[in-house]
């Protein structure tokens, strides 16, 4: 799971030079400083399904605004879990299934902006609907939330 401050946390080991890939001397021998804190990190933190592994992804999304005359909160929540009978982590399902169904979308001119683009300013109505539509059928369920709170 990632969380607040992670950027931050693996910026600060780049600082370091702990993650670059640039090679220094240490005692008269080439050492790549990523590979060595690889190795060294790796059996602390490895992720290994055939060892009994599972992940999980949690995703909370809040927004506020005002539609149609009224305060409103909107949320969508999702936990999501290794998937068992396919052998998928909840990473690649939650990843990659949403990459490869937008990149569908753009293959097949739904998406009308060029460029590079944030997904949320080109996925938007009826390809959001659609998104989180094929996201179930893949076993991955995302929960639509609103509330009015007051009329403005």
């Amino acid at each position: 799971i990632r969380y607040n401050g992670f950027v931050e946390k693996i910026k600060f080991l780049d600082d370091l030079g702990l993650i670059s890939e640039d090679p220094v001397d240490y005692e008269g021998t080439k050492v790549v400083p990523r590979e060595l804190f690889h190795k060294i990190i790796y059996p602390l933190v490895k992720f290994d399904t055939d060892e009994g592994d599972r992940d999980l992804t949690v995703l909370l999304v809040r927004v506020e605004g005002i539609k149609d005359g009224n305060e409103v909160v909107i949320e969508y929540d999702m936990v999501d879990f290794y998937d068992e009978e396919n052998d998928v982590t909840s990473m690649a399902k939650t990843t990659g299934y949403s990459a490869a169904l937008m990149a569908r979308m753009l293959g097949r001119g739904a998406v009308k902006k060029k460029g590079i683009q944030w997904p949320v300013r080109v996925i938007q109505g009826p390809l959001v609907e659609e998104l989180l539509s094929k996201l179930r059928e893949r076993g991955v369920e995302v929960t639509e939330t609103v509330t009015t709170t007051r009329e403005v």
